[in-house]
């Protein structure tokens, strides 16, 4: 069977050039259960000259990214760093944009080639994920790329993105419509969507 561990995605690289770093990181293919825990932190194992310092390293990785792991080894950070460094060190910084980066563009290509299989991501990871619309301003358009919605126009289990949505809106809408509630089934019995149904207008659902 299926273990939490099991990667759905694994990333390897090797940066070289003004910082110098190895990450090998991975997403599993199962949601651990305890994500929705406060005391859930990012766990990705920070080393330096191979040698391993921690592996709560907060500043590597936003937590709306906390369902990723692996390690990161610098050669660049010295070895005797304390946490009180680590949470000022630019260097670490430049790593962790460059991983986000790295993670979120990944996903965007695995949308894009393999559409089956980022499914099973979405499913599990999304709700993780869309935190990251309201922390990291940065990147807010990327993570809105990756989220996936069911819509009137589809049937019960079928998601589309918020471009596909935006593709097949006519000319004449400017917005997107949508509608909020506990399930599909209470959303569709709301006279709020009469209006639109008759219009033939699509709603994300």
């Amino acid at each position: 069977g299926m273990t939490y561990d099991d990667p759905w995605m694994t990333i390897h690289n090797k940066i070289e050039g003004a910082i110098n770093y190895t990450n090998l990181i991975f997403i599993p293919s199962i949601r651990p259960p305890d994500i929705f825990t406060p005391e859930k932190k990012v766990s990705i194992k920070l080393y330096v000259k191979k040698v391993f310092i921690t592996d709560n390293c907060e500043g590597l990785l936003p937590s709306y990214l906390r369902f990723v792991k692996g390690v990161v080894d610098s050669s660049d950070l010295p070895l005797n760093v304390s946490r009180e460094i680590l949470q000022e060190n630019p260097l670490l910084d430049k790593i962790r944009t460059n991983l986000v980066n790295r993670i979120l563009k990944t996903l965007n290509l695995m949308k894009e080639k393999d559409y089956e299989k980022f499914k099973l991501f979405h499913e599990e990871f999304s709700s993780v994920l869309k935190e990251g619309l309201q922390s990291d301003f940065t990147n807010k358009e990327k993570i809105a790329d990756l989220l996936l919605f069911e819509s009137s126009s589809k049937d019960a289990g079928e998601k589309i993105s918020l471009s596909d949505y935006v593709e097949n809106m006519d000319d004449s809408q400017n917005e997107i419509f949508y509608l909020a509630g506990e399930s599909r089934s209470q959303i569709e019995n709301s006279p709020y969507l009469e209006g639109y149904k008759s219009n033939e207008q699509n709603v994300l659902l």
